[in-house]
């Protein structure tokens, strides 16, 4: 188990182009208007008008639909009891896989890769991150995140990834995806959710750049993962990408996404050094909190608790101080910073031995 763990939220990825999640809808709006994402443009377009439907429900409720949380949480809530306003539980699980298309395609068309002498590059903004990550002895990285940024950051620099999906690989490195991942597939008979491992992807499919003027590409692993079953004796595979709703019950998909949470916390459980960048604990977030709670049931010694944000009001920070007890209080600090600046702030200490 690792001694250092970082747990990373949207803010991460936010510095290479991936939305906050009160900026999805705008974001594939925006996609849409400017003539791109084209072949969902039906998906999205009734996922916006949707929205349009629920604004009714400011009358009576106080819910932040401008929030892609909010709208996930109802559409998985309106997916288990049949409905949703008017409509029926097909219209809902129609709603929701038009839905995580939006956030995947979202996400992809967002997310350029630097293109450095017609070869795919690095995104900067992870490159001491990933260097830092080198340096350890011991670590491991726990994200909200759905996109594929870190991963592919980790595969550019030859450092292969664990998902927590299955038995632990000796060699790899820890990336566990709490709510899921773009490259993540399931089984057509629901009893496995298999990787589409980046190394294999990029062997698959990859890209020719002949133009000295490209300056950048896009990492389309979503649209290719119903064509993973030729590594798989021929399994078949859903192509919707697995990702789950970071609000609300988690329960549907405890079956498939329980080998990464018992990961999470066998990872806490050990870790003397847990860093935070890019995830605000919203209120509506209640599985973290529970998860960190498991992951500190052990007698390991938290030295240091340390959370880097950029938000200025304080209102992180006191959530953070809130959630914490007074044994790992001591190790606590509030960092207002972006998270390409966090290993800046940490590799001082590894100098130092501390």
């Amino acid at each position: 188990m690792a001694d250092h763990v970082f747990i990373l939220g949207a803010g991460a990825s936010a510095e290479v182009g991936g939305p906050l999640m009160k900026g999805f809808l705008d974001a594939a709006d925006d996609l849409v208007r400017q003539g791109r994402l084209t072949d969902v443009k039906p998906q999205i377009t009734s996922i916006l008008e949707l929205w349009g439907e629920l604004q009714a429900t400011y009358a009576k409720v106080n819910m932040d639909l401008f929030n892609i949380e909010s709208m996930f949480g109802l559409l998985e809530m309106g997916r288990v009891i049949g409905m949703l306003g008017g409509h029926d539980k097909e219209a809902v699980s129609r709603y929701r896989q038009a839905l995580v298309t939006l956030i995947v395609r979202t996400l992809e068309e967002r997310i350029k890769i630097p293109v450095q002498h017609r070869k795919a590059g690095v995104f900067p903004q992870f490159a001491e991150f990933v260097s830092l990550l080198r340096e350890l002895k011991s670590c491991a990285v726990i994200t909200f995140n759905y996109d594929m940024a870190l991963d592919y950051a980790l595969h550019q620099s030859g450092i292969p990834v664990d998902y927590g999906l299955a038995a632990s690989q000796a060699g790899r490195f820890k990336l566990l995806k709490l709510h899921g991942s773009m490259n993540w597939a399931r089984t057509a008979d629901g009893s496995e959710v298999v990787p589409y491992e980046l190394s294999v992807y990029l062997q698959d499919y990859h890209w020719d750049i002949w133009d000295d003027e490209e300056k950048h590409v896009l990492l389309a692993i979503s649209q290719h993962l119903g064509t993973l079953g030729k590594h798989l004796a021929g399994k078949t595979i859903d192509s919707l990408p697995v990702i789950v709703p970071p609000t609300w019950s988690k329960t549907e998909y405890n079956s498939i996404l329980a080998p990464v949470w018992v990961n999470a916390v066998r990872e806490l459980r050990d870790a003397r050094h847990i860093y935070v960048s890019g995830y605000s604990l919203p209120d509506s977030d209640s599985f973290f909190p529970y998860l960190l709670a498991l992951g500190m049931f052990s007698p390991a010694m938290v030295r240091r608790f340390w959370v880097f944000d950029v938000d200025d009001t304080g209102q992180i920070e006191q959530r953070y101080r809130r959630l914490l007890g007074s044994s790992v209080a001591g190790g606590f600090k509030y960092v207002r910073t972006h998270f390409s600046d966090m290993a800046g702030h940490i590799r001082p200490l590894l100098q130092a031995g501390s």
